[in-house]
Parts: structure tokens; C-alpha cells; sequence
């Protein structure tokens, strides 16, 4: 660094830089020589700290690095010792299916036996007391009771002013009363049962009111 960068990167005025004697000044140069040279060192090695940093840290669970590259002291997973049981639902594990309805109140019910062994193949024969339950809920086709109702205009014959009749308060605004609504889609039956959320959907599509978890219709959002 010669005189001239040290004057403006120190922003030493000219007439003090004048004033200094001639040794001073060029103690006070190579000093600052020393100082550029040493603060391109410390760049350069921050540079070279942070790359052993990331190597040292690069291992075959973060990188493309075969695992032979590892560090001796890198802790392994540790491998899961078999405990003899299959995948899936365990014996005795609480299931999360559809709950079932009572038999009573199934249209039919059809039972099917198994004819032969599925190991030897011998024919089979007796009673299971507990037979394994799969229902099928099917939704029964709608069925639509359409009443009109008419409100006329007339003629005032005193001021000629038209007035029309008004719905009364037991008519539905909407065009769907509200017992419809409920039975109609049968929201009395276990509606939610259907699915998760398919159910209630296909009453909000048909009739645009959205339905309650109990079956109720609930309040119209605003």
C-alpha cells in the first residue's frame, strides 16, 4: 500500500500527512501494508475454515458419500431386532373401521360358507358363531314432491298501485322446506357414516345448507 490508498482508505488529511515526519510516515506505510496482508490472510482462511467444516460434516446420510467414507466415530442406526410379529393389525389391536348397525335394521342379510379348506382342500362343514360383518349402505334414490305456490299481483282500483301476495311465514323462502332437507337425503340417518366428510358434502351440493356431525342442519354462514 503506497501513501496515496493510505491517505484515502485512512482518511489522514494531507496537511497533518505533511506535517509528520518522513520516518513516522514510513513506519505508519508499512504497517498498513502489514494490516491489508494480514486481513486478506483471515478471508482466505475463514474460506478454507468453513469448506473442512462442511467436509467433516458430510456424511452418507446427508450427502452422495459411500458410506466407507464415514467417520470412525459417526454413530450408525441402529438396526431393529425382529420381534416375530407381521405387518399390520396386531391380534387384539382396537380397530378404527365404520361401527355397524344392528342386524335389525339391515334389508337382508346373506351369508356365504366356505366349501373346501384353503390348506388341504378338504370339504368343510358346521357353524361359524361369529362370522366375520361387512355391510353396504346404499343411498336411495330421491324422490321429489314439487308444490306451487303463486303469488299474484293486482290492481289497485283507487290509486292504481300493484301490489303481490307474499309467501306465508310456514313457505320456505329458499324453495326447499325443511323437513325435505332432513328427510328427504335421510340426514336422520347416520349421515356422517357415509365418510368422512363425502356425506355432508353431497347434502351441501344437493340442497346448498350445510349439515351438522349430529345430522342437524346448521346455521347458514354469512
Amino acid at each position: 500500500m503506497d501513501e496515496r490508498q493510505l491517505l484515502e482508505t485512512a482518511r489522514i488529511d494531507t496537511d497533518d500527512w505533511e506535517q509528520t515526519p518522513v520516518s513516522v510516515r514510513k513506519v505508519v506505510v508499512q504497517l498498513a501494508g502489514k494490516v491489508e496482508q494480514l486481513e486478506q490472510l483471515l478471508k482466505e482462511l475463514q474460506v478454507e475454515n468453513q469448506q473442512l467444516r462442511e467436509k467433516s460434516d458430510r456424511t452418507s446420510k446427508n450427502s452422495h458419500s459411500p458410506p466407507a467414507s464415514d467417520p470412525p466415530n459417526l454413530q450408525k442406526d441402529k438396526k431393529k431386532k425382529p420381534r416375530g410379529k407381521k405387518r399390520g393389525g396386531q391380534p387384539g389391536h382396537q380397530g378404527h373401521s365404520r361401527p355397524l348397525y344392528p342386524v335389525e335394521e339391515c334389508e337382508s342379510v346373506k351369508d356365504y360358507y366356505p366349501a373346501t379348506c384353503g390348506c388341504c382342500g378338504e370339504e368343510l362343514s358346521g357353524v361359524d358363531p361369529n362370522p366375520y360383518r361387512h355391510q353396504v349402505i346404499e343411498i336411495p334414490p330421491i324422490e321429489l314432491h314439487i308444490e306451487e305456490h303463486r303469488l299474484h299481483q293486482l290492481v289497485c282500483s283507487h290509486c292504481g298501485e300493484k301490489t303481490r301476495a307474499v309467501l306465508p311465514e310456514e313457505v320456505e323462502a329458499s324453495g326447499y322446506s325443511r323437513e325435505s332437507r332432513r328427510h328427504r337425503l335421510g340426514v336422520e340417518w347416520d349421515v356422517p357414516s357415509f365418510s368422512s366428510d363425502g356425506g355432508l358434502g353431497y347434502v351441501r351440493l344437493i340442497w346448498g345448507e350445510d349439515v351438522s356431525r349430529d345430522g342437524q342442519p346448521s346455521e347458514k354462514r354469512s
